[in-house]
């Protein structure tokens, strides 16, 4: 636990780190289109015009580089513009009004009353940018909101796209089978498998249809996706809960599946802490393999405005920087890694060391 905190709170000095650099370049394009339009029009003019463009520049790097912000469609965009526009708005009427009142009442001169309300709206502006724009549709809202890429893409009628899905499943498989039969050494015996973050349980239904002695449980946050999973794959069994905080004690199964999760997931890291912690022999993560899955998208037209990028996926590892990203987060003093490739996905499995292991 001390160590998630200890990621989330990097994450968020990374972040504040961010805005003032970001805040620091928007802030040189308002003071500089402020001092060079005075020379053509009056001040007030001036000030308009700088602020209307600051806030321009500023919705776009803060978007990009500072809250990294993912929207899930044209709705949600609108939605996010909409807010941001509201909130510097507001913080541009506080800039506009708070120079004219310095200046008009002589408590400053227009330069030093210019700079004293842009550093007051900058403040502003982190707040509001923070708690009432982005990310309410960023990061944090993609990682606990109900998307159907997942259910889509079990469910496809494209058959390439299928044979590619079906051969990720029967490595799945095969690498599941092998852990059980490592685990299971009598009849009265089974091996607890957890699918974290199981979607609608198509995993979880495979596993528990396909392979003897294994019970098998499926954690999922949405609601929706809960509903399908129950409903279509009755052999598991779901139940909801955080990734971040799953409600098991340490070492509750032996196995715990975590299939196309990471790569959501604001803090990866606290999720595989988490995904270890709550495992008795092995760990078993796929992601995509980047930048073939993209790619792959692009040639089937699809996401084509985010370059084939999916909504959701905020991480991106090539085959090698996952591996290399896992054995950095590997707990408990080390283990075995295994890895392989289903195009176009990676695969790794995390073999904890045999002190760890309670059977």
């Amino acid at each position: 636990m001390k160590r998630q905190e200890k990621n989330r709170e990097q994450a968020q000095d990374r972040q504040a780190v961010l805005y003032v650099f970001w805040g620091f370049t928007t802030t040189f394009l308002n003071l500089t289109l402020y001092l060079l339009l005075q020379h053509v029009m009056n001040y007030k003019a001036a000030n308009a015009v700088s602020i209307v463009s600051a806030k321009i520049y500023a919705y776009f790097v803060n978007k990009r580089f500072v809250f990294q912000s993912v929207c899930s469609g044209w709705k949600e965009q609108l939605q996010e513009m909409a807010a941001y526009v509201l909130s510097r708005g507001f913080t541009g009427i506080i800039d506009f009004a708070g120079v004219l009142l310095l200046v008009e009442q002589g408590f400053l001169g227009r330069r030093a009353a210019k700079y004293v309300m842009t550093v007051v709206v900058m403040a502003f502006n982190y707040v509001f940018g923070k708690k009432l724009v982005f990310v309410k549709r960023g990061k944090r809202q993609m990682e606990y909101s109900y998307d159907r890429g997942n259910y889509e893409k079990y469910m496809t009628t494209n058959p390439l796209k299928r044979m590619m899905v079906q051969r990720l499943n029967r490595k799945i498989l095969k690498t599941v089978n092998t852990v059980v039969k490592q685990v299971v050494h009598d009849q009265n015996r089974v091996c607890r498998i957890l699918d974290a973050g199981c979607g609608e349980g198509f995993l979880s239904g495979l596993i528990s249809e396909n392979i003897k002695n294994v019970k098998v449980t499926g954690l999922e946050y949405t609601l929706q996706a809960l509903k399908i999973a129950r409903t279509m794959h009755t052999g598991a069994e779901f139940m909801q809960g955080d990734l971040y905080h799953m409600p098991f004690a340490d070492r509750t199964f032996d196995l715990v599946l975590c299939t196309e999760v990471l790569e959501h997931l604001e803090d990866p890291a606290a999720a595989l802490a988490e995904l270890q912690r709550v495992a008795g022999y092995a760990v078993l993560l796929t992601v995509p393999d980047e930048p073939w899955f993209c790619m792959g998208n692009l040639l089937v037209c699809k996401h084509v405005r985010r370059f084939g990028n999916p909504p959701g996926h905020i991480n991106h590892w090539t085959y090698r920087k996952f591996l290399s990203y896992v054995r950095s987060h590997i707990l408990c003093g080390g283990g075995d890694l295994e890895h392989g490739k289903s195009f176009p996905w990676s695969v790794v499995l995390i073999r904890k060391e045999p002190g760890d292991f309670q059977g």
